[in-house]
């Protein structure tokens, strides 16, 4: 399945949890998984949150529960996720700005269907 098929589902889910990991994030939804390996930033209330910022992961988690209104995705520079409190997750998956080689994030859901995004 192609990343824009399988991101079009994430549409109407519920963000259930958000797991820190060492080095990456990992966003649970009802039945799909993104796992962010270049970690994204938040907007909420007209200000932006960045890993680091001592609100960061506070804003995070206050997206539990909150279902995906809206997708914006635009291959190789970002994709945006707004939620139903108008919060918004955005991910760049521009690789120039940043060390990572290969996998920037993967959309995985219970079926095994997957998407990477490099």
């Amino acid at each position: 399945m192609n990343s824009k098929n399988l991101l079009e589902h994430l549409t109407n889910e519920q963000l259930s949890s958000v797991e820190f990991v060492q080095d990456y994030l990992q966003l649970h939804f009802e039945d799909k998984t993104l796992t962010c390996y270049i970690w994204p930033y938040i907007r909420s209330n007209e200000q932006e949150y960045r890993n680091g910022d001592p609100e960061y992961k506070d804003q995070l988690c206050n997206l539990i529960a909150n279902r995906v209104l809206h997708l914006a995705f635009i291959e190789n520079v970002t994709l945006t996720i707004t939620f139903s409190n108008t919060s918004e997750i955005v991910l760049s998956l521009d690789s120039s700005n940043t060390d990572i080689v290969g996998e920037i994030a993967i959309l995985s859901d219970n079926e095994n269907n997957w998407s990477i995004f490099e």
